[in-house]
């Protein structure tokens, strides 16, 4: 009972105070209010430090808030990146645009003011895939022996992933991963000759023979940009492994079929440059470090038995200029290409070896040449 009445009578002495406390927060709100309208309109001359006691101007005080703010964006991502300007520039919050002053970073302008057709540069969906039908014309020689030649047919795709600034794939010196891959076939024509046992050489001419290529290659970067972003220059290295088969023997008397297979490193660089309303240019340039070639001759068809040869020297070179128009959803782009190999003679076969003169040798791969010219149409997403 004590209890009860010590509530009551608490409640009623301590209303008065709350009731206070409640009108005077509604004052030193409404003078607040009162103060800025007197700054802001000027009403009767009357200045600020006239009527509130307070150390500076509003709009100085709001200017400091902002760029306290602004700065802590700035900091915390990285303007040098596109992405990362492109992600500040959408953290800003629409109340600050006014303030164009602040437009101008620390380092450059901001991504806001990236021209439209740079976009592809920044956008955040940094995953792409091309698809590209492509046709070329082969050439495979061996000096003062054979040649072949003819029309490849086939698709390549290459998916191509830039993560975007905090994933952990992004680092100092890598922020391209590429797989990039292809299938062609074809017909060839054979140029050469035939050894007989006294050493003369029978010219024979075998047309219509099937070629397969399959070629996958995984590349990894760094993007640099140039000329207020419109400009990226990507330095490249990785690993490729090439696949040939021939099938001579097929209706084709005194022929037999070889597979060739190459391990190289790749290394290079991507020019793109911005020309403007979605259309742009570049150019890939590389050299082929050549590990290892292994050819297989299946010989049984001629009575003897397979041979396999290990290839140690050469190199590779490729060279593509590509024109690309952009869209809101995906890119298409031509691309004409050249790529050329240099492998220097193999190592000796003893296991099976052909009477010259009389005099046993055993089976080489010759010194030869490989070079494909062609192009490629497709469409990025």
């Amino acid at each position: 009972m004590l209890r009860i009445l010590y509530v009551i009578v608490l409640f009623i002495f301590s209303s008065p105070v709350f009731a206070q406390a409640s009108v005077d927060r509604d004052l030193i709100i409404q003078k607040q209010l009162n103060c800025i309208d007197a700054h802001l309109q000027q009403k009767g001359g009357v200045g600020w430090n006239d009527v509130c006691d307070m150390p500076q101007d509003p709009s100085q005080q709001r200017e400091q808030v902002i760029n306290q703010q602004m700065n802590q964006l700035e900091d915390n991502l990285k303007p040098q990146d596109p992405v990362a300007q492109d992600s500040l520039s959408e953290q800003v919050p629409a109340e600050y645009q006014q303030y164009p002053q602040k437009a101008v970073t620390k380092q450059g302008v901001l991504a806001e003011k990236v021209p439209q057709d740079f976009q592809k540069f920044t956008k955040k969906s940094n995953i792409t895939l091309e698809l590209a039908p492509e046709i070329s014309h082969i050439s495979y020689h061996e000096p003062n022996l054979m040649k072949e030649k003819g029309d490849m047919y086939g698709l390549n795709a290459i998916v191509t992933l830039r993560p975007s600034v905090g994933n952990y794939l992004k680092t100092r010196f890598i922020d391209v991963y590429r797989l990039d891959g292809s299938y062609s076939f074809g017909r060839v024509n054979y140029y050469g000759g035939l050894q007989n046992a006294d050493g003369s050489v029978s010219p024979e001419t075998f047309n219509g023979i099937g070629d397969y290529l399959f070629e996958i290659r995984g590349l990894l970067g760094k993007d640099f940009y140039f000329n207020n972003q419109s400009t990226r220059l990507t330095p490249y290295m990785g690993g490729g492994y090439r696949y040939l088969f021939d099938t001579m023997s097929v209706n084709q008397p005194g022929g037999y079929n070889r597979r060739i297979q190459y391990l190289y490193v790749p290394t290079g660089f991507e020019l793109m440059t911005k020309l403007g309303d979605g259309w742009s240019i570049g150019t890939d340039l590389e050299y082929d470090i050549f590990l290892r070639g292994f050819v297989t001759s299946y010989m049984q068809t001629l009575g003897a038995i397979d041979a396999n040869n290990t290839q140690t020297r050469g190199y590779g070179l490729r060279a593509s200029i590509k024109l690309a128009k952009s869209w809101d959803r995906f890119n298409l782009f031509v691309e004409p290409y050249i790529r050329y190999w240099h492998i220097r003679v193999s190592q000796v076969e003893t296991a099976v070896e052909f009477l010259v003169n009389g005099i046993p040798y055993g089976l080489v791969e010759p010194n030869n040449t490989s070079t494909e010219v062609g192009g490629r149409i497709g469409i990025e997403f």
